[in-house]
Parts: structure tokens; C-alpha cells; sequence
């Protein structure tokens, strides 16, 4: 588990990679802070966070990655995740066992880093495309209200079940996103929910790891066509974030082109560095299971941050 020394560091020293470890942990098991690399275990994944403390941009060694993941493997563990910044090797010795590459097609690929909102300059607002889409925003009676989150509300949880149904989402994101409702419990964040004639149409829930930083975590809505809901919440929230005194919004990753669009039209700006992601795998039964992500965090042994 973390120490409260612990709990700073992350807190201070992470840099342009502003990472909620809290909210990962709900999903992801419980974090450990080793050689300046965050790990979480959930007693049967291993997951590394291969950004190093204070050096995001940093290229961790294989090596290092090892001498981490044996800090905690142990013959329960039967997956290990690791993404960052590192050079994948074909395998990994923990435990007494061989664990393989599961995806090396996958972990050759590299995907884009970090997007970050500069709350001191707010003057893409101006653009056409914002304007354009402000107008939309208030011609649609879309209201958006936020407030520090308590607990969902059930209108909110079913808008997580409709998210969670709708898509082919992986293991990965299906756990995030249930994992959400026990974040917000834990009085770490912030909730912006939007409405159309006092129907609750979306909800977005963003967290604040240290006092110059915001941090959007996930988004859910109805994803009506036109309906302009998530420009709604993702502009109030970057309004909110800027008048209690942060100074950047970090809006996390994108996957995809379309999500890469939206956050550059709000004033994302790529910091990040670029990333992998690997699988290793105890057995083929658990390679297949996680070539698909098909699996769910913290399903089998749950401690909370």
C-alpha cells in the first residue's frame, strides 16, 4: 500500500503525466509505489504503470520492469499489463514461471500521449468550431450543474449501463467505468451533470489530484446524435476547473481519431509521451483472455486506494 510520503510524491512529482492513481486503484487493486513506478495488484493482475516518477518522457528499462514485478508476483498471478514508455521483451520470468507475450503485434504499436488543457488561456473558445458549437449548446437548453460528487445518482448509474452495453468495450474500460461509482463515494472528485428541461441527458466526473491540476476521468450520455451534451459537460467542467484555481486540465488519452478531434477542439494540446501497451500471460487459456482485454480488474480480490 502506498504511505502517506507516498501519497505526496505522486501528488507532486508526476509532471506532465498527471496521473489518478486513486481512481485506478478502485479498478485496478491495490497500488504500490516501487523504484518511482506505480503497480497495482489485484490478486490476479499485475499492472504497471511504466512512466517513471518525476520523468514521464523517461524509457524505463526492461530490467527495471522486472525487478518491479517481482517485487509482488506471486503464484496467484496469472496476467501482467504493462504500459508506458518501454521497449516490450518477448517474456518475463516471475514467480517461477514463464510469462509470454501475449500480444506482440499489439505491443508494437504506439498510441498518443496525454492531452492537456492550459486553464490560463482559454482563447480557443473563440474559434469558429467552439463558437459554432456554444451557440448549438445554448440554442438546446443543454444546462450542465457541478458539484463535489457524494454518490451517483440512479439515473446516473443507468446511464454507466447504457455506456457499458452500447459499445464493445474492453475488460479495461468496463472495469473503469463501474469502478466510477465507488470513486465518486470516496469524496475525491467533482460531478458535472447535464440537463435538458431538468432531464439528466449525461455526467462527467473529474478529480483534482493536486491543487494546480484537474483531471477528466470518464464521460457518459444518452450519445443522442446533434444532442451536443458532451461539449456541454466538457466545457462547464473546464470552466470549473480553471475558477478553483487550476491550471491545467488533463484530458487523459485518445484512442481513437474522433476522440482526438473533440479534446483538441477544447484546448487539448498533445504533452504526453506516446505509449505501448503489453500483455503477458501465465498460460494460453489467460493470453487468449487477454489479447482481447477480456478480462475485469479487480473481480476476484478488491482493496480500494
Amino acid at each position: 500500500m502506498l504511505n502517506d510520503v507516498d501519497k505526496a510524491r505522486l501528488a507532486a512529482e508526476f509532471g506532465v503525466y498527471d496521473h489518478e492513481w486513486r481512481f485506478i486503484a478502485c479498478h485496478s487493486g491495490e497500488p504500490h509505489l516501487v523504484d518511482r513506478l506505480l503497480i497495482f495488484d489485484d490478486g490476479t493482475v499485475l499492472s504497471l504503470d511504466a512512466f517513471a516518477l518525476g520523468d514521464p518522457h523517461a524509457t524505463v528499462a526492461a530490467d527495471r520492469i522486472h525487478a518491479v514485478l517481482a517485487e509482488l508476483a506471486g503464484p496467484h498471478h496469472r496476467l501482467v499489463h504493462v504500459w508506458g514508455v518501454f521497449e516490450p521483451s518477448s517474456s518475463l520470468d516471475l514467480a517461477g514461471r514463464r510469462f509470454l507475450l501475449a500480444n506482440p503485434d499489439a505491443a508494437k504499436l504506439t498510441f498518443e500521449g496525454e492531452y492537456k488543457v492550459d486553464l490560463r488561456d482559454l482563447t480557443f473558445a473563440d474559434e469558429p468550431a467552439c463558437r459554432k458549437t456554444l451557440r448549438q449548446i445554448r440554442n438546446k437548453g443543454v444546462e450542465v450543474t457541478i458539484a463535489p460528487s457524494e454518490a451517483l445518482t440512479a439515473v446516473q448509474l443507468r446511464l454507466i449501463e447504457i455506456w457499458r452495453r452500447g459499445r464493445g468495450f474492453s475488460g479495461l474500460s468496463i472495469s473503469a467505468g463501474q469502478a466510477i461509482a465507488t470513486f465518486v463515494r470516496a469524496g475525491h472528485s467533482y460531478t458535472a451533470t447535464a440537463c435538458v428541461d431538468r432531464q439528466v441527458l449525461g455526467f462527467s466526473v473529474f478529480s483534482r489530484p493536486n491543487p494546480s491540476v484537474a483531471v477528466n476521468l470518464m464521460s457518459f450520455s444518452e450519445r443522442t446524435p446533434g444532442s451536443r451534451v458532451d461539449d456541454a459537460l466538457q466545457w462547464a467542467s473546464t470552466q470549473f476547473a480553471r475558477d478553483l484555481g487550476c491550471t491545467d486540465f488533463s484530458l487523459g488519452y485518445a484512442g481513437y481519431d474522433g476522440l482526438a478531434a473533440f479534446k483538441r477542439k477544447w484546448g487539448g494540446r498533445q504533452i504526453g509521451p506516446a505509449y505501448r501497451a503489453a500483455i503477458y500471460a501465465a498460460d494460453e487459456q489467460w493470453a487468449e483472455t487477454g489479447r482481447s482485454y477480456g478480462f475485469a480488474w479487480n473481480t476476484r480480490l478488491h482493496c480500494g486506494p
